[in-house]
């Protein structure tokens, strides 16, 4: 072994003996802490590169919670080091160093893009326990994000990495991770199998961190599932847990879920002492955010039992407390809560207002789930597009009849050329003025779209939420025989809610106006994979240039009928949806797996499907091309200019 070698073993040595000896003495005050943080300091005006990036790494994950910003510029310089030195797996660690500080920054796009920077670099190391971590970090920020599908993806690929290492503990860890997405996919089914093999796991590695956690995502499957004693022992077992452990914050909520519970049985007295022990541990630990909840939650009791007036001063407490605290989930609780409570008092007039804040907040802050559209907008497109088609014909006939007189004047080669310089103007002109036409009628389409929106949810949506109050007030009061009645109405409301939004988002996305093609591609994908019924890929390189928003507005529209249309007759099991830019040319491809058709019978088609698409398509400048044969499935590629 060379001298460069044994040096750098050696600076690793003392470096790591020096963290040791300041995990064994501890960081109970900050003065120690300080300290261990100037020692790491210290090292980066050291000549040895080795030493600097130990330093740099291990600041960087200190840096993560006291200030983001500084971690980046360290792992950015540490990447830079890495680099010069030609280390492969020093650079890995910087860009992985990077996707966790911009995780904890909440920027996630940037974060995924160092994790898979770093993904590809660690493939090639050989490093499989890192491998298998970055797949982990992958799926928790896939699973940030929502992204459920893709988040499974990566968890169960280091899911195998640390089976076949045989590391029990990360594998539990994996399960409990897959039975959250599973959970959010509301596949409860398959949540609840991977919480009991994580939890088989901890309880043989005596993991009581991991069987306290398992217990908690067993019982939030059992409560959605209606299984409210199964879930009040999974709950009460992760509560025992917490308390022997010491863990305030993890108790209170685990107490907190069986008043959830409780609720549900209507052991309102019982529910009130869990709440109540819930608040008490909060305020111990001066967790400010978590006393702002249970001050709601205890207030929400106390009116369920009908004592108004003992819940008044918990909503007001909340309210002081939210002033400290910046959360929109707590801020529509608390007018939710203040509805509840003056519609409970008989002052329906403040109870409604507080009741439109909580509905106003609640849509700035949510986008409904993308659905199929109301039969009256179908009506209203079809009748548009044979507008469009009369139009068509008349042009035509026009155009005929022109022509016609241009042949009977052709005598003389000047008065042929002055004709046909004529004919091409006249139709140039004609070509501008239909296509403007046919613009001006699209775009009152979407406005019609986004009319119909704001009526439906300003008008029947308060109409409903209303509805659901007044008809919640009853609970408790009306006679046992008749709950279950009550109950399938609330559920009727709260269903007819649901869908009401669907409507409206698909009308016209949120997603589209606020945050462009790309988001709205996206969620129209997600929402298509959560059905599991097929698979929606969807590709596109970083930094895709935003297009001008009419341009965005069709090809969206675009994509979204032609994928409905392989939904619909392709018998697809995969559908791939890419978007380039080459040489100021956007491109669309969108192809799948399915029995393929036959392209001519487009043309004979009686349809406007496809029709419309060239027609909305001809507004951008835009061209198609289909390609399809029987078998071996259907491929369409859109091209236009930037």
């Amino acid at each position: 072994m060379n001298r460069h070698i044994m040096r750098i073993l050696f600076s690793k040595l003392f470096f790591y003996i020096l963290l040791l000896s300041y995990s064994i003495s501890g960081f109970g005050q900050d003065k120690e802490y300080e300290k261990y943080l100037d020692s790491l300091e210290s090292y980066l005006t050291k000549k040895d590169d080795s030493l600097k990036l130990l330093a740099i790494s291990d600041l960087a994950w200190e840096y993560n919670s006291i200030d983001v910003n500084r971690a980046i510029r360290l792992s950015l310089k540490g990447a830079a080091i890495a680099e010069k030195l030609k280390r492969k797996y020093a650079i890995g660690q910087a860009y992985a160093d990077l996707g966790t500080s911009y995780y904890f920054k909440r920027d996630f796009d940037s974060s995924a893009y160092y994790y898979l920077k770093a993904l590809n670099i660690t493939k090639n190391t050989g490093d499989s326990l890192e491998l298998a971590s970055l797949y982990n970090k992958l799926g928790a920020l896939y699973k940030e994000r929502a992204e459920y599908q893709t988040s499974l993806s990566y968890s169960f690929k280091s899911l195998a990495i640390y089976q076949k290492l045989k590391n029990q503990r990360k594998a539990a860890l994996l399960y409990n991770n897959i039975g959250v997405s599973y959970e959010e996919l509301k596949n409860f089914k398959l949540a609840a199998s991977y919480y009991k093999k994580a939890l088989n796991i901890n309880i043989q590695e005596n993991n009581k961190e991991g069987i306290a956690r398992n217990y908690v995502g067993m019982g939030n499957v059992s409560i959605t599932l209606n299984k409210m004693d199964e879930a009040f022992v999974y709950y009460q077992k992760a509560a025992a847990i917490f308390r022997e452990l010491g863990w305030g914050i993890e108790l209170s909520v685990a107490l907190n879920n069986m008043g959830d519970v409780l609720d549900h049985q209507k052991k309102y007295a019982a529910s009130l002492e869990k709440r109540l022990e819930a608040l008490q541990i909060a305020e111990e630990i001066e967790d400010i955010q978590s006393q702002a909840k249970y001050h709601l939650y205890v207030a929400d009791v106390l009116m369920k039992m009908k004592r108004f007036e003992e819940a008044l001063p918990h909503i007001h407490t909340s309210e002081k407390l939210f002033t400290d605290i910046r959360s929109h989930e707590i801020q529509m609780d608390l007018f939710e809560m203040y509805s509840k409570y003056y519609f409970g008092s008989d002052d329906f007039e403040k109870g409604s207002d507080f009741l439109n804040k909580f509905h106003a907040l609640k849509d700035s802050v949510y986008s409904a789930e993308l659905s199929e559209n109301i039969a009256s907008m179908e009506v209203k497109h079809n009748t548009q597009q044979l507008r469009l088609e009369k139009a068509e014909a008349e042009a035509k006939k026009l155009r005929a009849t022109q022509q016609r007189n241009y042949i009977a004047l052709g005598t003389l080669f000047l008065l042929i050329t002055g004709s046909v310089i004529f004919y091409n103007s006249r139709q140039k002109i004609k070509r501008t003025e239909e296509r403007k036409r046919i613009s001006a009628m699209l775009q009152s389409e979407e406005e019609e779209r986004a009319r119909i929106a704001r009526d439906l949810h300003d008008g029947l949506g308060q109409i409903l939420s209303t509805a659901r109050i007044n008809a919640a007030a009853l609970e408790g009061v009306i006679a046992q025989e008749d709950e279950p009645i009550l109950r399938t109405t609330l559920n009727l409301i709260d269903q007819s809610v649901t869908d009401l939004r669907s409507i409206s988002h698909n009308l016209m996305p949120q997603v589209l106006s606020e945050k462009g093609l790309i988001e709205a591609v996206r969620e129209l994908t997600d929402k298509i994979n959560s059905a599991r019924e097929l698979q929606v890929q969807f590709f596109y390189p970083q930094g895709f240039p935003p297009l001008e928003k009419p341009v965005q507005v069709v090809l969206y529209r675009v994509i979204q009928e032609i994928v409905n249309n392989m939904l619909k007759h392709a018998s697809a099991t995969a559908i791939t949806i890419t978007l380039l830019v080459r040489n100021r040319t956007f491109i669309v491809q969108i192809e799948d797996n399915g029995k393929g058709f036959d392209t001519e019978l487009i043309e004979k088609s009686s349809g406007i499907g496809w029709k419309n698409i060239k027609t909305r398509l001809s507004l951008i400048s835009a061209q198609l091309r289909l390609t399809s044969e029987a078998g071996k499935g259907t491929k369409v590629l859109i091209e236009g200019t930037i």
